[in-house]
């Protein structure tokens, strides 16, 4: 039997009779604990015997009670109250014991108790209670007799199941010690049990399995330094010290053959140290040729192809380093010689910026003078308008005036006839007078002063009319000239309206002239700060590609230290025959001097590196 089976049924005994312990102990502890059938019967017992001697039961209180009220100290009310809590007591104390599980004759007394009880408690609430609330005191002593032969019944009933109350607790206390003195007994025997069980168990393992694997540690230790000449005992077993003990002559078969592959392994180790060594050397030519024993050959196929790949590699990076490094070259010559016409194009696009904001300018001093003229010119226009409305009104008077030296021309003929019919007035006079002789003398001379007053009227009028007729040869002529003017003055306004439309058409082209400028001038802003940008990129390229071909050359710095068999065509590329283009560093142009931009023109001043950079 294997230890495996031995460990189990050793095991399975030990189960077996810690299970029977632990039966042994439940059932003892379950009797004998608080809650148990042997504590819950002392404590049933305890409660029976208290509720005896306190009137729960027992009617010894509610007698006295009655005797109380039966001597009427003037109580009875309270009296009363009390037996009826003492009757609620008895029948919660009954109903409680009526459901406990007690021995017969306990529960025969018990039952004989509860009836002389029970007919107590009728006669105090059939005919004690009423007679009282009547007062009737003869009804009182009929029901004082019943209740003394009750009471009297009831007593020696209790006598009895206090005897037996009494004994069933004895008899509990007894079985409780009975268990426990059985439990322990039976745990006693199991622990002696278990205690030799457990003697016997171990001596087995010391023997069976210590003492084997303890030798088997010694032989394993001696196996672990090296020594495998030794003899492994234990082999026939059929446990598993036995499988171990053929394990171990195993594990010593291995490593005697161990021993003797170390010289192979020692061989192939330097073999493959020194090859490594060449390679660490950069010696990528390095092949070993001496054939390796058994499997070993294949490692050193393995690294002798290794080596050749690494060789072919480092040749293919070597070629590559130079085609970079020409790629480079090339394009940090592109890129410097890039980056000088973008810095000319940039001050070309400043000096043109500075320029279109020159233009725009004027162009907006040309819109705002022609806004300027376009009001002049609408102010004359105005002027020549209420010319033209005062030549109206002149030539309105001038005709006015024609018209009145008209009607003083036919006042004047009126004047004439006035002054002819006068003179002839006069003459007659003068005849008259003549005729009358010197009493006409006066009237003759009154007549020849009416005559010489006429013909100074005739004469007046006449001149008066001459007058006129020059005014209105002259106030002709003026309107003639007045209404020519009015005519002229027409004209002008119709010229000046025409002037004034081609001063707004020439003001509305100057403004949408300098709006486009406007934008031309934006346009040509954010072309010269694209430049700008393309300038700083041109700048980060050029660092770029000299960055590459530092690292180009470090890279090849790096393959060369390796020895190729391209050796000699890496040397070629590394030193050409003919005069290499060396690339040179055309210095950037200084920067042109910042012109003062005007509103709208984003300026870039980007004159160091920093700025470069943080651009």
């Amino acid at each position: 039997m294997n230890i495996k089976k031995q460990t189990q049924l050793g095991a399975g005994i030990l189960v077996g009779t810690l299970a029977v312990a632990m039966l042994v102990s439940g059932y003892g502890i379950n009797q004998i604990r608080v809650g148990g059938v042997a504590d819950t019967q002392n404590k049933l017992m305890d409660d029976l015997r208290n509720d005896i001697a306190t009137p729960a039961l027992y009617v010894v209180e509610p007698w006295l009670k009655v005797n109380l009220i039966m001597q009427r100290d003037g109580s009875e009310a309270e009296h009363v109250q009390s037996l009826k809590q003492m009757e609620a007591a008895f029948k919660k104390s009954d109903a409680y014991f009526e459901q406990q599980g007690l021995s017969p004759e306990t529960r025969k007394n018990l039952d004989a108790t509860a009836a002389s009880a029970k007919q107590f408690w009728t006669v105090i609430d059939g005919q004690f209670l009423p007679s009282l609330a009547r007062k009737d005191f003869a009804g009182q002593m009929d029901s004082y007799g019943a209740l003394s032969q009750a009471y009297h019944n009831q007593k020696t009933a209790v006598t009895a199941l206090t005897a037996s109350a009494t004994k069933d607790a004895e008899a509990a206390q007894s079985a409780t010690t009975t268990v426990l003195a059985t439990t322990l007994v039976i745990l006693g025997i199991v622990m002696a049990s278990l205690a030799g069980l457990m003697i016997a168990a171990v001596r087995m393992l010391n023997s069976r399995v210590v003492k084997p694997l303890s030798n088997s540690a010694e032989l394993m230790n001696r196996m672990a330094n090296g020594d495998y000449n030794v003899a492994i005992i234990g082999q026939d077993r059929a446990d598993e010290i036995g499988d171990m003990a053929k394990a171990m002559g195993v594990f010593r078969a291995a490593g005697l053959e161990k021993n003797e592959s170390q010289d192979r392994q020692e061989h192939v180790v330097r073999a493959l140290g020194t090859g490594l060594e060449a390679v660490a050397a950069g010696d990528m030519t390095y092949q070993i040729n001496e054939p390796f024993a058994g499997q070993y050959d294949g490692l050193r196929l393995t690294f002798n192809s290794t080596v050749a790949g690494l060789e072919r590699s480092l040749s293919q990076v070597a070629g590559s380093a130079q085609s970079v490094h020409a790629g480079s070259t090339e394009i940090r010559a592109a890129s410097e010689d890039l980056s000088r016409r973008t810095e000319q194009q940039a001050a070309s696009l400043e000096e043109t910026t500075a320029a279109m904001d020159q233009v725009t300018g004027m162009v907006g001093d040309t819109a705002r003078g022609a806004a300027e003229v376009r009001g002049s010119i609408n102010a004359a226009h105005k002027d020549a308008t209420e010319g033209g409305q005062v030549v109206s009104e002149a030539v309105s008077a001038m005709d006015a005036i024609e018209k009145s030296s008209q009607e003083i021309g036919q006042i004047i003929s009126v004047i004439d006839g006035i002054a002819f019919q006068t003179n002839l007035l006069a003459l007659n006079a003068g005849v008259e007078a003549a005729r009358a002789g010197d009493a006409g003398k006066g009237f003759a001379v009154v007549a020849n002063e009416v005559r010489a007053l006429a013909q100074r009227s005739a004469d007046a009028a006449k001149d008066i009319k001459a007058l006129i007729t020059t005014s209105s040869v002259q106030v002709s002529h003026g309107v003639n000239l007045v209404s020519e003017t009015g005519k002229m003055l027409d004209r002008i306004v119709t010229k000046i309206s025409e002037v004034n439309a081609l001063i707004a058409d020439i003001a509305n082209s100057t403004e949408t002239q300098a709006t486009n400028l406007k934008q031309v001038n934006g346009a040509v802003t954010d072309m010269d700060k694209m430049t700008q940008q393309n300038a700083a990129m041109v700048e980060q390229s050029t660092a770029a590609a000299r960055s590459l071909a530092a690292e180009a050359d470090e890279l090849a710095a790096l393959v060369s230290r390796f020895q190729l068999r391209s050796a000699r065509a890496a040397a070629r590329a590394a030193t050409p025959s003919a005069p290499q283009h060396k690339p040179q560093h055309i210095p950037a142009p200084a920067p042109a001097a910042r012109r003062p931009q005007t509103s709208g023109n984003l300026a870039l001043s980007m004159d160091t590196d920093e700025d470069w950079n943080e651009f």
